[in-house]
């Protein structure tokens, strides 16, 4: 995972809620009407699918294909060209017989746009929920 985005508990307990993300980045996305089609490697896949004590997201970060036009920053904001987006395999059977370098198709739904008010939805709704919204 390449982030954890906690909520501190009482004092001595456990950060809850919780999720851990996996971050990857997309230059040149495609995609069908409401969704993006990612392929990602099987062991980065394998890592996110299944249930987990901890719920885990896919965030997928669409960018501008020229590195110079990622941000935008001064002292007043830091911008991020163009958006990020947000999937969840929690349902989803690992794919165990696929070699770890191989690729796996995803489906990202392009309704799932990462903001504030997305992100904290993700911490503290059931995975279930957010998905049939």
């Amino acid at each position: 995972m390449d982030f954890s985005f906690k909520y501190p508990g009482a004092r001595g307990t456990e950060y809850l809620p919780q999720i851990d993300v996996q971050v990857k980045s997309w230059r040149d996305p495609a995609g069908t009407g409401d969704t993006w089609d990612y392929s990602m490697k099987a062991r980065h896949f394998n890592q996110l699918a299944g249930a987990f004590d901890i719920p885990r997201f896919l965030f997928l970060v669409v960018v501008p294909a020229d590195v110079r036009a990622y941000t935008q920053a001064d002292d007043q904001c830091l911008r991020v060209y163009q958006a990020c987006y947000w999937a969840s395999f929690s349902g989803v059977q690992p794919a165990w017989e696929v070699p770890r370098d191989q690729k796996v198709d995803v489906e990202v739904p392009k309704k799932n746009l990462v903001t504030a008010d997305s992100l904290l939805e993700l911490m503290i709704k059931p995975v279930a929920s957010l998905e049939a919204s």
